[in-house]
């Protein structure tokens, strides 16, 4: 019964290190051909690389592709692994033994089904066909060598391996770069795109933050919306691209806003020029016999200097005096008589009769001792000053933003080295002029 174990044992052992000498060699083979198949799209890779201009990480992606490979063979060679009666067959043919493993195989399994018989006939001693069957076997199977009975062959994979080695080399080194697909010509339009919109967009966000001190430093709403107008043309152009001309027509229709609202203050820089120039050119002439230049009242020096903040304070303090009754008889003649000499200097000037007029009713006032008509009057004078002073910041500022519009107009005029360049005004090409801007604002018609 232990001759008989053992005998079993013996086939069994040696079937089982066949079956894993085959598992070993069948996943050599199916690695192998993950290999193969991981070489030939790595080249199909490069390939495509190479006819499209496709930006592929081409090393990363190979070594990825034969790792998948080889994982791949290790799994499909584990999902087929082989069964013993399987590896009997293939070990009987290539040891010769006509289906002696088999066979003994068979027996065995056949015996662990009915132990009782087995023991039958070993008790009764007879050595019976099947007991020289599985002698055999075990005695055969224990002299076999595993590199016979699992020979290695030489994989096919292996043979075909060369193809895409050279078909992946030839094409690194020998075949040329093409763009078939035109992928580099759309890649540098793109950087031609990102370049002209960050030229395009530098100097507006640079207009855009000198609009917004402005602005908020001399809270003027027109260069504030303007900067929130030019925030929103970033915005857009980062969007989608709009054409230099519609850039341009849109920088026009903010400079024609701006120059509606200096026009409207026109007026003012005119008085305060007509005011400044009247008071120094009596200056002048007082120089010469009426009235020497020292002997101008602090007012008269404040308005010809264009001081019209300290001139309001100044008419204010002579009202607030007035009021408190802390004006002396003398300075209020002193007053009445300054009063009419600033009247004088008006002259005609159209744009000063308005003072003039104001001057005048004052004086006249003082004259009559109408003190409360007087104070009103010194008090729209002070108004008025302080809405003109008010209104020549407004104006000084409202150049500035102009000055700023301009100079982004032109930055977005400019064109690349060899372009004859963009009209500021109407954004056509200057090419087509010969280089010469179209009449109106830009050509000094405007």
């Amino acid at each position: 019964m232990e001759e008989h174990a053992s005998r079993q044992q013996v086939v069994m052992s040696r079937l089982k290190r066949i079956r894993v000498r085959m598992l070993f060699l069948d996943v050599v083979d199916r690695v192998l051909w993950g290999i193969f198949a991981g070489l030939g799209i790595f080249w199909l890779v490069l390939l495509t690389e190479r006819l499209f201009y496709f930006h592929i990480p081409v090393l990363a992606l190979g070594a990825e592709l034969l790792g998948v490979g080889m994982l791949a063979g290790i799994l499909m060679a584990l999902l087929r692994f082989p069964s013993l009666e399987h590896v009997a067959i293939i070990a009987d043919g290539n040891l010769v033994m006509k289906e002696r493993l088999s066979t003994a195989l068979a027996l065995i399994r056949e015996r662990r089904g009915r132990p009782s018989s087995g023991e039958a006939r070993a008790e009764s001693g007879g050595v019976c066909m099947e007991e020289a069957v599985l002698i055999d076997a075990a005695e055969r199977a224990r002299q076999a060598e595993l590199a016979m009975a699992a020979p290695m062959p030489v994989p096919r994979a292996l043979r075909l391996l060369p193809i895409p080695i050279c078909l992946f080399f030839g094409t690194l080194f020998f075949m040329p770069q093409l763009d078939l697909l035109g992928s580099v010509e759309r890649a540098d339009k793109e950087k031609q795109r990102v370049a002209a919109l960050t030229k395009k967009i530098e100097p507006m966000e640079k207009a855009k933050e000198r609009l917004e001190k402005l602005g908020k430093a001399r809270e003027l709403k027109e260069a504030q919306k303007t900067a929130e107008e030019l925030a929103k043309l970033v915005e857009a152009m980062e969007t989608k691209m709009p054409e230099k001309k519609e850039i341009l027509e849109k920088l026009t229709s903010m400079k024609d806003e701006l120059e509606e609202r200096a026009k409207g203050l026109q007026d003012k820089k005119d008085m305060a020029r007509d005011l400044a120039k009247a008071l120094s050119e009596q200056g002048k002439e007082g120089k010469e016999g009426e009235e020497d230049e020292g002997e101008k009242s602090e007012l008269e020096k404040q308005l010809a200097e264009g001081r019209f903040d300290d001139a309001a304070n100044k008419l204010e303090q002579l009202k607030d005096k007035l009021a408190k009754g802390e004006m002396s008889e003398e300075e209020k003649a002193g007053l009445q008589k300054e009063l009419e000499k600033l009247a004088d200097k008006m002259g005609d000037k159209q744009s000063l009769q308005d003072l003039a007029k104001k001057l005048a009713d004052a004086q006249r006032a003082l004259g009559e001792k109408d003190l409360k008509s007087l104070m009103d009057k010194l008090g729209e004078m002070a108004k008025d000053l302080k809405d003109l002073e008010s209104s020549l910041s407004d104006a000084e500022g409202l150049e500035l933003a102009l000055d700023e519009l301009e100079n982004l107009k032109q930055a977005m005029a400019d064109t690349q080295e060899g372009d004859e360049g963009t009209c500021p005004s109407c954004g056509q090409n200057m090419a087509e002029g010969k280089g010469k801007p179209c009449p109106g604002k830009g050509s000094g018609e405007g």
